[in-house]
Formats: C-alpha cells, sequence, structure tokens
C-alpha cells in the first residue's frame, strides 16, 4: 500500500546567493502539492538596492533552474533588501503558505536570514532541514505533531 502525505498544500522556500536550497526543495515536492521559491539578496546598511542587482540576477537564474516541474513556481521579483526578513514576512503574509522550510548550514540558515528572527517571527509553520547534498526521496518517515508550531527536520544522508 503506497500513501502520499499531501495533506499540505504549500510551502514557501527562500532562496539566497549560496548555493543551498536543493534539500529544502526535495523534502518540500514530498510533501506538499505546491512549492514556492522566493529569491532573497541581503545587502548592507549604507549600500544601495542597485548594488544587489548582480547577485539579484543570478539568484533569479537560480530560481528558474530548480523551478522544474508543474507543482513549483518561483516569484520573479527577487527581494533585495537590508531586512530581508521583514520583506519576507510581507511575502509570507500574502502567499499563506502551510510552511516555509529553509536549510541549515554550517551553523546559520542557507538563505542568509538571521535564524532568531525566523524562530521568534514566524507567520506560518516552519520547517528547518539540514542537508549539504542533493536529496532524492522515494520514502520517508517525517514525526509531526500538530499541537507544535515549528518542526524541525534533520537530514544527514540521502535516504
Amino acid at each position: 500500500m503506497k500513501k502520499s502525505m499531501r495533506n499540505i498544500k504549500t510551502a514557501l522556500i527562500p532562496i539566497g546567493t549560496g548555493t543551498g536550497g536543493q534539500t529544502a526543495l526535495a523534502i518540500a515536492q514530498t510533501i506538499a502539492r505546491e512549492v514556492i521559491l522566493v529569491g532573497i539578496v541581503p545587502i548592507g546598511k549604507d549600500e544601495s538596492i542597485s548594488a544587489g542587482a548582480k547577485e539579484a540576477r543570478q539568484v533569479r537564474k537560480r530560481l528558474l533552474s530548480l523551478s522544474s516541474g508543474p507543482s513549483i513556481r518561483f516569484k520573479s521579483t527577487v527581494i533585495v533588501s537590508e531586512t530581508p526578513w521583514e520583506d519576507l514576512k510581507s511575502v509570507v503574509a500574502s502567499e499563506e503558505p502551510d510552511f516555509l522550510m529553509t536549510e541549515w548550514e554550517d551553523g546559520q540558515l542557507s538563505c542568509c536570514l538571521p535564524l532568531s528572527e525566523v524562530l521568534s517571527n514566524s507567520l506560518c509553520n516552519l520547517a528547518i532541514v539540514r542537508g549539504a547534498k542533493p536529496v532524492k526521496l522515494e520514502r520517508a518517515l517525517i514525526a509531526v505533531r500538530h499541537t507544535v508550531r515549528r518542526v524541525l527536520l534533520s537530514m544527514r544522508a540521502p535516504i
């Protein structure tokens, strides 16, 4: 008997300037009907928005390459901001995803968002995945408590 856990309608994944995102995308595709990718480019306090234009183009290309398949869409406008978390919260509020999924690498979130802010001020359920290698999920067991708003998934090796 093969069951599919597709009760989750939408998952939103922020994609930064680094190389992360593949693990979160693989997991989100497995458990959600639709995945929304949002590009994020943080800039310094004294920099103009145009300072992030080159990185924004690179992130937009990555979003395009990651969005293969009918269940994945991406926001064409990349967030270039001094306060990317505040701007991402407005996207979360307008899209109303079932959960926000991001990757954890080397002690920080791979999308350059502040971990403490994300954990304390999320507007939806939150999943943080850990995994440096791309994952192809054929079978996965994910424990979820319905009373808990935040879920931590840890993937160390491909399943």
